[in-house]
């Protein structure tokens, strides 16, 4: 089994909210979190892009991105 490799990096914004961002390298997905871990419902926006939602108060969860280094051919 390879060694797992995560890149974590933790910020507050203007609000006092955290954002965490994790890049999990092998599988090259980039989750970012907002605030604090709660209750979602997962909505696809693309083949590559997965939005997490409260579905009570509607408020942004999570959003990852699947096949991340790929997203720098494009720019």
């Amino acid at each position: 089994m390879s060694d797992l490799k995560l890149h974590r990096m933790e910020a507050t914004v203007a609000n006092g909210e955290t954002i965490r961002l994790v890049y999990n390298e092998p599988e090259d997905i980039l989750d970012i979190f907002f605030g604090e871990n709660e209750p979602a419902t997962g909505v696809e926006l693309t083949d590559h892009i997965l939005l997490r939602l409260n579905s009570t108060t509607g408020r942004v969860v999570s959003l990852t991105f699947l096949h991340f280094s790929g997203w720098f051919t494009l720019l």
